[in-house]
């Protein structure tokens, strides 16, 4: 059972276009990380369910909690359970609100971890074809 959210989450101001954005998961079962080295994932952007293909992450990272203290002050942990998910502006410039997005396991096991029912943009006041 896939959990679902916004990106950036709820109370979060919403993303840039074009500015890179790094999507941040961290793996639990029964509130104990789970090692998630040497697991694949993949990750698509899409314009709607079961739509057209937008972007595909290529940057996934595994990290610790204590990697990481900025973003888990209060839940420090030594186990590699969390994955960043890099994406760059080329990416991100061609995102519209709305879009939705998903994080699969992919090895060892198949598995939808997160649902992203929508993505959420602001435009990029300076934006010109054909420049960052």
């Amino acid at each position: 059972m896939a959990a679902h959210s916004q990106f950036p989450p709820q109370g979060s101001e919403p993303l840039v276009r074009g500015d890179p954005a790094t999507m941040v998961l961290r793996f639990k079962v029964g509130g104990v990380d789970q090692d998630i080295t040497g697991w694949t994932f993949r990750s698509y952007v899409r314009n709607r369910f079961d739509g057209e293909i937008i972007t595909m992450c290529d940057t996934f990272e595994v990290h610790t909690a204590n990697d990481l203290p900025e973003l888990f002050p209060d839940d420090p942990g030594a186990t590699p359970a969390v994955l960043l998910l890099r994406w760059d502006m080329d990416q991100t410039q061609i995102w519209q609100s709305g879009y939705v997005a998903d994080i699969e396991q992919m090895t060892p096991v198949k598995r939808t971890w997160l649902i992203i029912d929508s993505i959420r943009i602001d435009k990029d006041v300076s934006y010109e074809v054909g420049s960052p």
